[in-house]
């Protein structure tokens, strides 16, 4: 475990990078959605309420870079996710795209415009959809858990997006929605004690591990491969923390990569930056992800984990 790091014993510091973890802002599910056919626009014509229409969620996501906010959401459709896709805008007005599809939508990729809007002192979510064959899809979402009471009117829906009249087209992305690539789960760590490192202390085993995997995540932009990681850990009351999507925190390939995060829960220093290097390892068992970590504090730790997808 610790040879597979030989070339970075000794290291007990890093270079922060300055950006916090994400943490949810919202949470927003489809109530109404109504459709115009391909060919037709707000100038021709007017949109005509779809039934049947399954659970459609959308998550937006805060974190803090260089002290500057920044957004991004995760939209999920049924079983069709689509994590922190090609994202521009603010919780009240947004811009993303939508690669992995919605069950009853053409596939192809789709443009998602959404934005606040209040009625009678409630608060809704509405959104312009174009679809891949030109077909245009209005929707209203409600915070989730909230009911789907005085809804906007159709007209509401089409008048919040006045200034897209007639845009029935949009330039694709060239990016496929995010895959998981590899899933591992921890099943042994080592620490070495403060003040000491790989030439100077001996590591001591953690008796009592909390459950954690880490996911390495795949998608294609103009034909070129791109990853990231996502992971989730269980805490001491029983709650998952998920560290989010890495973007701007992560480098490197499958075989070798860099991961920083921020968490708030669950560590002696929310807040403060850790750096993990992660390696794959093959020995007579097996393939092993082997995590390197230097903590705020520059302490050294290890860890094991199994693949299991």
């Amino acid at each position: 475990m610790i040879d597979a790091f030989h070339d970075r014993w000794g290291e007990t510091s890093f270079r922060p990078t300055g950006i916090g973890n994400w943490e949810q802002v919202s949470s927003w599910v489809r109530a109404e959605q109504y459709v115009l056919p391909p060919g037709t626009t707000e100038f021709t014509d007017r949109p005509q309420k779809e039934t049947g229409l399954g659970p459609l969620k959308l998550q937006v996501f805060t974190r803090q870079t260089h002290n500057r906010a920044q957004y991004e959401i995760s939209e999920t459709a049924g079983t069709a996710a689509n994590p922190f896709p090609v994202f521009r805008g603010t919780p009240t007005s947004m811009t993303f795209y939508n690669a992995a599809g919605i069950p009853g939508i053409p596939p192809g990729e789709i443009q998602e415009r959404c934005r606040a809007l209040m009625k009678e002192g409630r608060d809704f979510q509405v959104c312009r959809m174009i679809a891949a064959d030109g077909s245009i899809r209005y929707h209203v979402k409600v915070p989730e858990g909230k009911p789907a009471a005085g809804l906007p009117t159709v007209d509401d829906l089409v008048g919040a997006f006045r200034d897209q009249w007639g845009q029935n087209r949009f330039q694709p992305t060239d990016a496929t929605a995010w895959h998981q690539f590899s899933a591992w789960q921890r099943f042994r760590q080592i620490q070495f004690p403060p003040g000491t490192d790989e030439f100077t202390g001996t590591p001591v085993a953690a008796t009592q591990l909390r459950p954690f995997e880490v996911r390495l995540m795949r998608r294609t932009v103009h034909g070129r491969e791109e990853f990231t990681e996502d992971s989730t850990v269980v805490l001491e009351d029983g709650q998952a923390r998920d560290d989010g999507f890495a973007f701007g925190r992560f480098r490197g390939t499958p075989d070798n990569w860099y991961f920083y995060t921020s968490p708030t829960e669950g560590v002696p220093l929310p807040g403060a930056e850790y750096q993990l290097n992660r390696k794959p390892i093959t020995v007579s068992d097996g393939t092993f992800l082997v995590t390197r970590v230097i903590t705020p504090v520059h302490q050294i730790s290890y860890y094991v984990l199994r693949r299991v997808a």
